[in-house]
């Protein structure tokens, strides 16, 4: 960000234009990311860390490596598979990861603690 200078004060800028589409990338992959990790289809790191530099198939379905063989990073479309259409161009930040973990940690909490709740509870 650059500062303008005026008489009475020096003040923030707009981030210049060239940043706007990689940062609306962002905002995209981050909101991507949330609404599957709150739905329960995106579980752990190595899922986010696929929308950081996505990479695609022939088909056009996100491929994520895991191990030291690869297999498809399945959480949502029509065959199971994340495709580029779906994605539009959004791209996860390598920043947004860890405060991405500790919402899936934090629902994996809540999930649990509520399920230990209706074993106690048991049947009315």
């Amino acid at each position: 960000m650059t500062k303008l200078s005026t008489k009475s004060s020096t003040v923030d800028s707009v981030p210049q234009l060239g940043q706007l589409p990689s940062d609306q990338a962002s905002i995209k992959g981050f909101n991507f990311a949330l609404t599957n990790i709150l739905s329960g289809k995106i579980t752990d790191q190595v899922q986010l860390q696929a929308l950081v530099n996505p990479i695609f198939n022939r088909s056009g379905d996100l491929y994520v490596t895991r191990g030291s063989g690869g297999s498809y990073f399945k959480f949502t479309g029509s065959n199971g598979y994340v495709s580029s259409s779906q994605l539009d161009g959004a791209r996860l930040a390598q920043d947004d990861i860890p405060i991405l973990i500790k919402i899936i940690n934090e629902r994996a909490s809540s999930i649990q603690a509520s399920n230990v709740m209706s074993r106690e509870k048991g049947p009315k």
